[in-house]
């Protein structure tokens, strides 16, 4: 009885370390299923293994493959997807999640966000005393680090050769908006544009990408109140780039007669005086 439960034990023992096959006599690894019963290797090639499945002596789990060379390796047919989930359930609250995201090398790993915006940057534009003249003249807003109510997005600023502009610290699409009020001293039609301006890293002026009109005063009544700042509004996106500087300027479009704008001249101290708000996210 011992004798037989030895040599039980020494077929068990073998059988333990041994290779499994399942469809095919030409295992690769340690557990190896073949549903087609064709997979065949040649030296170091194995070919006709995309219906595989493989378990490898590192502990690798292939599908598709049978040769995987991570802890799992899926391989598709270019035909229909690799790997598709249902009915899974959905995250509740605030929570912070991962995006999954695939490198060039098809390497999968995780990019995480919030539900409370990252990339974002605002800041308070202050403008008093603005001259809203008839020669067409743009004026460029100044920017310091006084207006900037948030700033997450790591937009940084500075001024280069008496223009102010905003660096973007990262590519990607942004959206540009603005909740603007204006005062304008004159009983005359009037309007305000707003104007963006853009400087690649390797440029050396900067170039107009948006230009409207977001105020206008179409009244000219002699008896009018000008005491009261009008509201304007903008919103723009863009395709922004590392290393680009914007601007923003305000400036004299022409009147809805075909002439230019009047002069509004200085406005009154105060809560009625010009004032701008803008608001910059990175949206993609």
């Amino acid at each position: 009885m011992k004798i037989n439960n030895k040599l039980l034990f020494l077929i068990l023992s073998g059988s333990l370390q041994a290779q499994v096959g399942i469809g095919t006599s030409e295992i690769q690894g340690i557990f190896h299923v073949d549903p087609k019963l064709n997979t065949s290797k040649t030296g170091n090639l194995i070919t006709n293994d995309g219906d595989d499945l493989l378990f490898s002596e590192e502990g690798n789990l292939g599908i598709g493959t049978a040769s995987p060379l991570h802890q799992l390796t899926v391989v598709g047919d270019n035909i229909h997807h690799p790997v598709n989930i249902q009915n899974i359930q959905n995250f509740t609250g605030n929570k912070t999640v991962y995006n999954l995201a695939v490198d060039a090398a098809f390497n999968v790993g995780t990019v995480s966000y919030t539900k409370v915006p990252t990339v974002f940057f605002s800041l308070l534009e202050q403008t008093k005393g603005l001259d809203i003249g008839n020669s067409n003249s743009k004026i460029n807003l100044p920017i310091g680090s006084s207006q900037v109510e948030f700033n997450t997005a790591s937009i940084t600023f500075g001024t280069e050769n008496g223009t102010n502009f905003l660096s973007i610290a990262n590519d990607g699409i942004y959206s540009i908006e603005t909740i603007a009020n204006f005062l304008c001293d004159t009983d005359r039609i009037w309007g305000v544009n707003l104007i963006i301006s853009k400087k690649e890293l390797n440029q050396t002026t900067y170039s107009v990408i948006d230009s409207r009109r977001i105020v206008t005063k179409l009244g000219n009544e002699a008896n009018s109140n000008n005491n009261i700042a009008l509201p304007g509004k903008y919103f723009g996106v863009f395709s922004l780039k590392q290393g680009d500087r914007v601007s923003i300027d305000v400036g004299t479009g022409f009147a809805a007669t075909g002439v230019n704008a009047q002069t509004c001249g200085t406005h009154k101290p105060g809560l009625n005086t010009s004032a701008m708000n803008f608001i910059i996210k990175k949206i993609d």
